[in-house]
């Protein structure tokens, strides 16, 4: 082969490459677009939200909240301060952070889930309804109940219409899910202050009212005790998607 054969073999193949990375830069522009995570490629379907293992971990932690539960790790004295109800809440959160920061696999888990899906979960949160209820029955204080109880009313109706928004990516759907995202967690605080402030003997509780201290027992525990950090990971997850789709 002569040495302007040369030149042009080697003048073509470097014009291909060119071509195939201009190519990829312009799928990752497009997957950014379109709201994919950079793990997600376009066209693939989303992985399993619910896989043999995380309904084993889900299985087990159900399992361990009434185990504790029935052992009275959360019972709180007047007063006190209800250490064992707030690990609950915050410690698989931080549990999840750590593995996803950690684990690749769940790094990828993660970056495949379909974002519209984790926007339409959290429209279980209607069943906090039955705060407003209990309430009305007298069972727990007005404190904590009506905002705790519309507030999860208010983001569970909010929801599927959001995940409609951002199924179809129509304009405005990182807004709709951001919302989802805002009013859920706001909820969940709220919550988590008047709930802690109005057991008995603390703060909020108003004269003459009943505490918030049943939401400390069985069966309402498994509300704040194991469906609250399930709906929390469903927002954290969901923000990770959002951020890597900017």
């Amino acid at each position: 082969m002569t040495n302007i054969d040369s030149a042009i073999v080697q003048q073509t193949g470097n014009t291909a490459a060119g071509r195939g990375k201009a190519g990829q830069r312009k799928i990752g522009r497009s997957n950014n677009q379109s709201g994919l995570h950079p793990n997600h490629a376009e066209g693939a379907a989303p992985a399993r939200l619910i896989t043999p293992t995380v309904a084993g971990i889900l299985a087990l932690w159900g399992v361990a909240i009434v185990w504790l539960g029935q052992a009275g790790a959360f019972a709180v004295d007047v007063g006190g301060v209800p250490i064992g109800i707030t690990l609950a809440v915050s410690l698989p959160v931080i549990l999840f952070l750590l593995a996803y920061r950690q684990s690749v696999a769940v790094r990828a888990w993660v970056g495949a889930q379909d974002i519209a899906l984790l926007t339409a979960v959290q429209g279980w949160r209607v069943l906090g309804a039955s705060f407003v209820f209990l309430w009305l029955f007298g069972y727990l204080p007005a404190m904590f109940a009506v905002p705790a109880g519309f507030g999860d009313v208010a983001v569970g109706l909010a929801a599927p219409f959001a995940a409609i928004t951002v199924a179809r990516r129509v304009a405005g759907w990182t807004r709709a899910a951001w919302a989802v995202i805002a009013a859920g967690l706001f909820d969940f605080a709220v919550a988590f202050v008047t709930g802690i402030g109005s057991i008995s003997g603390n703060f909020l509780q108003l004269p003459g009212t009943v505490g918030s201290d049943v939401v400390n027992q069985l069966p309402l525990l498994m509300i704040p005790g194991y469906f609250v950090p399930i709906f929390a990971i469903g927002h954290v997850m969901a923000i990770i998607q959002l951020r890597a789709a900017r």
